[in-house]
This record gives C-alpha cells, sequence and structure tokens, in this order.
C-alpha cells in the first residue's frame, strides 16, 4: 500500500496536485457493516440508476428522484447504490421520509423552494478545498 501511495503521490506532484492526498481528519477503515455492497453488475442487472442503455428511465433512481439540488441528488443515488442494513437505521430513514411527505404545513414546500435555488454547495466547497475556484 505503501508504494502505490507513493507512486500516486509522485504521480499527483507532476501536476502540482500532491495535496489532493492530504487528509483533514484521521483515515479510518473502511466499514461496510452500515450498508450493503452492490457490484456494478447488480446496479445494472437490478436498473438501479439506468433502466436501459444511456437512459435513466425506468430505473429506480429515475421513479424516487424528485431532488431538487444537484447534491441531493448525488446523495440520493449513494444511498439506493449502497442500501443500508441494520433495521434501526432503516427505520430511522424511512421515519424521515414519512416526515416529509406526510407533512400537513407548507414547510416542506418552501424548504423545496429555497433548496431549488442553491448552487451546488458540495462542489463548491470542494472546489474552494482544492484551490481550483475562481474568484
Amino acid at each position: 500500500v505503501k508504494g502505490c501511495l507513493l507512486a500516486l503521490h509522485g504521480y499527483l506532484s507532476e501536476f502540482q496536485l500532491q495535496d489532493a492526498l492530504r487528509l483533514s481528519t484521521t483515515p479510518r477503515c473502511f466499514e461496510t457493516e452500515a450498508h450493503m455492497s452492490l457490484d456494478a453488475v447488480t446496479v445494472k442487472n437490478l436498473c438501479i440508476l439506468h433502466g436501459g442503455p444511456m437512459t435513466e428511465k425506468g430505473s429506480l433512481f429515475w421513479l424516487l428522484n424528485h431532488c431538487k439540488t444537484a447534491f441531493g441528488t448525488r446523495r440520493l443515488k449513494h444511498w439506493i447504490t449502497h442500501p443500508l442494513l441494520r433495521t434501526e437505521d432503516i427505520l430511522a430513514r424511512q421515519e424521515a421520509v414519512a416526515e416529509l411527505v406526510s407533512a400537513t404545513s407548507s414547510w416542506p414546500n418552501h424548504v423545496r423552494e429555497l433548496l431549488s435555488k442553491l448552487p451546488d454547495l458540495e462542489r463548491g466547497l470542494t472546489r474552494i478545498q482544492f484551490k481550483k475556484c475562481a474568484p
């Protein structure tokens, strides 16, 4: 692993991107106990992201996607391609979604309207972190 990281650091240095390997937090082990790992063949065969060649129509993602922001769309894709395993996590997510869907007040619509006007915050913050943004 060290050899691979050193080679990657050398390669990134050629493009002055070696800082991309700096971590803002302490590294931790990859945890797979929280969600299922689906390989690309499974995602394709279950029509999770694509309903047909080069189209989302007819896929699970197409059916569920009512996101108003790019970062919401990315989060939804991550959630449906990494299904939760623990019952308590699944129930907590179901309760949160049920609360949003069954809200009798107008606050979900107001929040949805506000979110639709936001720029892609996640991507913008990443660009700032790696110093790739323009003034």
